[in-house]
Formats: structure tokens, C-alpha cells, sequence
């Protein structure tokens, strides 16, 4: 699908998977929002899912974007 979403600060007023409360991911995006010059809570509407439902909520068009961080 097509997206006018290119930097993380065009996320802003978009809804956004950004990981289960406490979680890795969710500190990952809540810092890079932060670092866009967004705020977490205010700039985006955060959706606190984990990425067992994300890509479907994203091809479902409930989601706008999400964020996701693993390690090897």
C-alpha cells in the first residue's frame, strides 16, 4: 500500500504500534518519536500491541505504522 509516511516525524497523527507497555519496543519508540520531536502520547496515537497482531492490524488499515526492535 502506498504511505506518505518517509521520516518517523511524519507519524504525527498517525496511528502507531508501539509495543506492550514496558516493553522493548515500546522504549524504542517512545525515544525515537522523541528524538522526531514528538511526543508519545500526544503526537501519535499510540496502539500498545505486540508484534504477534501488528502486521495484521497494518494490512487490516488499523494501524498507520508500527515499530519493532529484536536482537540476533
Amino acid at each position: 500500500r502506498d504511505s506518505d509516511v518517509r521520516t518517523v516525524a511524519d507519524l504525527r497523527g498517525k496511528r502507531v504500534g508501539v509495543g506492550q507497555e514496558g516493553s522493548g519496543v515500546r522504549l524504542v519508540a517512545d525515544r525515537l518519536l522523541a528524538a522526531a520531536g514528538l511526543d508519545p502520547a500526544d503526537d501519535v496515537t499510540p496502539v500498545p500491541v505486540g508484534i504477534d497482531t501488528m502486521p495484521v492490524r497494518l494490512t487490516q488499515g488499523r494501524l498507520d505504522a508500527f515499530f519493532w526492535s529484536g536482537g540476533l
